[in-house]
């Protein structure tokens, strides 16, 4: 019997769709550490500004199997995002790989390493002048300043087969641009210093 081309483009279509069938998903979840025996807790203060607001965070992975057929030496690639407080850029913060095989029909899930971030809000609020125009007393210690440090504000994740991106999860056309992974490398980011220090 002689195979029409038709079918025969319907079948390969539908076999590279069987070698691809994986769901991703990620999840930022934070991490709550617990306090060290004489660590004083930072004030609910009055004046002064914002408090630096400290983040710890892990992703959850989850990858599964939606085919009858195991999936064997699966990569799975994964970066941190962060937003600069004072300018709102975008910017890669942390991340890593595993690497998973999959049962048929089977689910993995990985979980990161927890990342840290410390960052301060601008202020919402100003102290008026007193009467006359003239600053209030303390007025200096509450003027508007820009924020500080980069919060955790995202992730993106990619699994890769064979060197080909087969799932993603958070990879719009910006943060491609950002990570600058096709799959092939790992892109801009593993050997990238850290970005949340403190600002000088």
């Amino acid at each position: 019997m002689r195979m029409r081309p038709w079918f025969l483009l319907v079948s390969l279509m539908s076999f590279s769709a069987a070698q691809a069938a994986l769901e991703v998903h990620g999840q930022l979840v934070a991490v709550r550490e617990k306090a060290e025996a004489g660590t004083p807790k930072p004030e609910a203060g009055r004046g002064g500004g914002p408090k630096p607001i400290e983040q710890s965070r892990v992703l959850e992975v989850t990858v599964h199997n939606q085919v009858n057929k195991p999936e064997s030496s699966v990569t799975v690639r994964y970066w941190f995002l962060g937003r600069d407080a004072k300018t709102s850029k975008l910017t890669l913060l942390d991340g890593g790989e595993s690497q998973i095989n999959l049962r048929p029909n089977g689910t993995e899930m990985i979980t990161s390493k927890p990342v840290k971030s410390t960052w301060t809000p601008r202020p919402v609020f100003v102290q008026p002048a007193a009467k006359g125009g003239k600053p209030a007393p303390g007025a200096a210690a509450t003027a508007p300043k820009d924020g500080m440090g980069t919060r955790i504000s995202g992730y993106a994740v990619q699994v890769i087969k064979d060197g080909k991106v087969i799932g993603s999860d958070g990879m719009d056309d910006a943060i491609k641009t950002l990570v600058g992974s096709d799959g092939t490398t790992p892109g801009a980011l593993f050997k990238a210093e850290k970005s949340d220090k403190p600002a000088e």
